[in-house]
């Protein structure tokens, strides 16, 4: 067993496998997250090369980065 703080502050006790369990869950959703942050933040560089033909120069980078961030695996999807 072991004591965790929760929610309200207080005190809870639980058993490690349980904890274990919760925080591999939070470790793998932000994961996930940070994966789809990537990617979005590339594309929206893209869309904006595209749309106001900033830096088109850019582009091929960018398409090679927006593939290779869109093939990471995470936690083995």
């Amino acid at each position: 067993m072991i004591n965790v703080v929760n929610e309200e502050g207080g005190i809870t006790s639980m058993e490690w496998e349980t904890y274990q369990t919760i925080m591999r869950e939070r470790y793998e959703d932000g994961l996930v997250e940070t994966k789809a942050i990537i990617v979005g933040a590339i594309q929206n560089a893209i869309d904006k090369t595209v749309h106001t033909q900033e830096h088109p120069e850019n582009l091929a980078g960018l398409a090679i980065a927006l593939r290779l961030a869109k093939q990471v695996t995470v936690n083995n999807e």
